[in-house]
């Protein structure tokens, strides 16, 4: 269980470091020629734009804690709040998965 937790969460990670770089990038193009970019018909400035792409970089930094306190973790309940944290913020899977976690698959190596 301790491996789908862990695949779960990078899968999170790189998808919302896709859509950071995405939403940067389309910000710095529109500050660049001045247009505004039409996302699902809305139109959007490039600071709007940039300001909206560092909200993608909070899932980022919690999957990464998440990672950090899921090899380093020796029981259950050292995972708890973290977890809860992950399933609020990172990973809706990877969240409940490491609640669910045993202490016995946290001794493995």
């Amino acid at each position: 269980m301790k491996t789908a937790t862990k695949v779960f969460v990078i899968l999170s990670i790189v998808c919302f470091a896709i859509l950071f770089a995405c939403y940067l990038i389309l910000g710095v193009i529109s500050l660049s020629t001045g247009e505004a970019q039409v996302i699902s018909g809305v139109s959007y400035a490039g600071g709007v734009l940039i300001g909206v792409s560092f909200i993608y970089l909070i899932p980022i930094i919690v999957g990464s804690i998440a990672l950090k306190k899921l090899k380093t973790a020796t029981s259950h309940s050292q995972l708890v709040g973290m977890g809860v944290v992950t399933l609020l913020f990172c990973s809706l899977v990877g969240g409940i998965l490491m609640l669910c976690i045993q202490d016995s698959d946290l001794s493995k190596k």
